[in-house]
């Protein structure tokens, strides 16, 4: 169990399940201690997969499933995945494509690797870097390898 983030005293369960099915039927569920869906998709996709003896072709799962790392797994296995990814929502707001300023609203040149600010200017593009989701775990030291590679995580920037 867990605190309620609002501290009104009420417990939450510390764990989460996941149930995948087929046509209204279940066809497996997990128990996970990950508080977030995005680390559960692929660990129940294998264990369901593993149990039933077969391959699945089309997964279909809400935003809180969306992540690279979970793209590039459906990828890997070859699976169809309809996943919307966390900001899809936001970005489809004529809010959101009014700010000018924000790079997802950048004019890209494949050629020349490049964005275009909304000023005229080109912002090069130098590398990609892939954040991975990984478990966040209680350290005492800052200089523990652990940490420094959850730290590393997190930092992520434009070029």
């Amino acid at each position: 169990m867990k605190e309620d983030a609002m501290l009104n005293g009420q417990l939450k369960s510390g764990y989460n399940i996941q149930v995948g099915t087929e046509n209204n039927f279940v066809t497996g569920y997990d128990v996970f201690p990950n508080p977030t869906d995005t680390r559960t998709l692929k660990p129940h996709l294998e264990n369901v997969m593993k149990r039933l003896e077969c391959k699945f072709k089309t997964v279909i799962a809400d935003a809180g499933y969306g992540s690279e790392e979970n793209y590039d797994y459906l990828e890997e296995k070859e699976i169809t995945g309809t996943i919307k990814y966390s900001t899809y929502e936001k970005e489809i707001k004529r809010s959101f494509k009014k700010k000018i300023f924000n790079f997802e609203n950048w004019n890209y040149d494949a050629e020349q690797k490049e964005y275009t600010c909304p000023c005229g200017n080109p912002v090069p593009y130098k590398k990609l870097l892939q954040k991975r989701t990984l478990a966040k775990t209680e350290s005492k030291s800052k200089e523990t390898p652990v940490y420094r590679r959850i730290q590393k995580a997190y930092e992520r920037t434009l070029y």
